[in-house]
């Protein structure tokens, strides 16, 4: 069983029966025992069960790991890296890489391009436990039937075939702003701009927030914004550029990623790393995204003891 543990994370909340197997505890149990099937799976170790759950079938076991640590981190100033903002830099440069990599194939196809953009940002407005949701919403409309469509008639669409749908909202510990119903006139601004982007123009950030800002006024000056422009549209304007080789322009939008700040602060990282890292860092759109790429990778699976921002020789006391 200990191999099974560090690989179940948090993240994944049991409903029912049969979802007991998307916490991934099954497919690392398959890969162990070869000629293994589900039928012969006897125990499920799971963190945290949802309200409301559905007394499992299968013996399930449920950790406990105690309330005092359960969202404590033992990184400090003590135990941190002296190379700790080069680490970050580097799991962040690794999800630019993602986020431009995700443009490659959609280049030569402006109508699969518009609609990429519009998933990504849709999953955005989803940011709290909607992102599929959403992500299920944008994949259901039709771009052609609504480029006649004015900004009201566009988001009376949305509202049209989100109730056709009848997707599952979450709404439980969402902000009012930030629920669903309210992220429906922000969704078709999102639409009505994407569809007046010039692809082959590479604009200044200037000018893209300028036209951000122009196009989808809900979103000036919110957080909404910064992380649009980090993680949609401003890898959009760098993939463009490699794609036309024009690397200056895309070192350019690097920069420009680097550089972005957000206004408000990542209650969860301020939270767990804010003894180590300044409040003015931690508004750096790309130095969150370093410490999101190593909390998908070590914090959510309780890998403390394997924290690439710890010292090599450190050991947990642990």
């Amino acid at each position: 069983m200990e191999y099974l543990l560090p690989n179940i994370s948090s993240r994944y909340h049991v409903s029912e029966p049969s979802k007991l197997y998307e916490i991934d505890l099954v497919k690392q149990w398959l890969d162990i025992l070869p000629g293994a099937t589900i039928e012969t799976v006897i125990l499920h170790v799971v963190r945290k069960l949802n309200d409301g759950v559905v007394t499992p079938k299968i013996p399930t076991l449920l950790l406990n790991p105690g309330k005092n640590n359960l969202n404590k981190c033992s990184l400090n100033n003590l135990n941190k890296s002296e190379h700790l903002f080069d680490i970050i830099f580097h799991h962040s440069y690794s999800r630019w890489i993602h986020k431009i990599n995700m443009y490659n194939g959609y280049h030569d196809n402006i109508k699969q391009l518009t609609k990429l953009l519009t998933i990504s940002s849709f999953r955005i407005l989803g940011a709290g436990g909607n992102e599929k949701q959403f992500e299920l919403l944008a994949n259901n409309i039709d771009l052609i039937k609504i480029r006649e469509f004015n900004l009201q008639e566009t988001e009376k669409y949305l509202q049209e075939i989100d109730k056709e749908s009848e997707i599952y909202r979450v709404r439980r510990g969402i902000r009012p702003a930030q629920q669903p119903q309210n992220r429906m006139k922000l969704a078709a601004e999102l639409i009505h701009y994407f569809s007046t982007i010039n692809f082959t123009i590479l604009h200044s950030l200037n000018d893209i927030i300028g036209s951000l800002t122009n196009m989808c006024p809900i979103a000036n000056g919110k957080g909404v914004q910064s992380e649009l422009l980090g993680n949609v549209i401003i890898p959009l304007y760098a993939a463009r550029a490699l794609y036309y080789h024009r690397i200056i322009d895309y070192q350019n939008y690097f920069e420009l990623w680097t550089n972005l700040k957000t206004p408000n602060f990542y209650r969860k990282y301020t939270k767990r790393f804010g003894s180590i890292i300044s409040s003015k860092e931690l508004r750096s759109f790309s130095i969150l995204q370093g410490l999101i790429a190593i909390d998908n990778k070590w914090c959510n699976k309780r890998l403390c003891h394997l924290c690439p921002l710890k010292k090599k020789n450190y050991v947990d006391s642990k």
